[in-house]
């Protein structure tokens, strides 16, 4: 059986992640990394299971359950938690920060037309949603055009991969308020 690309990429992620999981492991330090690691790789796991593009939405949602394992963070003093949105910004401006290949920005790159589509959806915009008009509907269209430069430039390359998360943490919102509560 040939492997899809992704399933390969996450091997070779989790066979590189074992040594440093082995050393951890035998210091006894750093529990909460090894934890989120081993819940991440097992939510990308399933994810692979689902066939595109019969089950693209229940791949969509387990991938995005596997990121949030990695950046989510529980507080239990209600009053000073970061918002959701501003937990995963951090998380992201590190990942990007730390991508000295330019990683990110290639697989940008190469699924401009696909991250295009979905910054220009306006139904996946909260101001859309607080005053759904013609005008906020034009303003979502625009939003490739105007944040088209930051895919070439390196250093902003969080210009680009934050909206896109942003819209994708709306449709996954909205997933799930279809069907959890209806």
């Amino acid at each position: 059986m040939l492997l899809s690309t992704s399933m390969a990429q996450l091997l070779t992620l989790g066979e590189n992640w074992k040594a440093k999981h082995q050393v951890l492991y035998e210091a006894k330090s750093h529990d909460a990394i090894r934890l989120r690691m081993h819940r991440a790789f097992s939510w990308m796991r399933k994810a692979e299971t689902f066939a595109l593009p019969d089950d693209a939405d229940a791949r969509l949602i387990f991938s995005w359950v596997a990121m949030n394992t990695l950046y989510a963070k529980w507080d239990s003093d209600r009053a000073n938690r970061d918002s959701e949105w501003q937990v995963r910004e951090e998380f992201l401006t590190r990942m990007v920060k730390g991508d000295g290949e330019g990683r990110i920005q290639t697989i940008l790159l190469e699924n401009r037309k696909l991250c295009d589509r979905l910054l220009s959806e306006e139904h996946l915009i909260n101001s859309y949603w607080g005053n759904p008009s013609e005008d906020e509907a034009r303003k979502a269209r625009s939003k490739p055009r105007r944040i088209g430069k930051h895919y070439h430039v390196a250093d902003e390359v969080i210009k680009v991969l934050l909206p896109l998360m942003n819209h994708n943490a709306s449709f996954a919102t909205c997933t799930w308020d279809v069907y959890v509560w209806k």
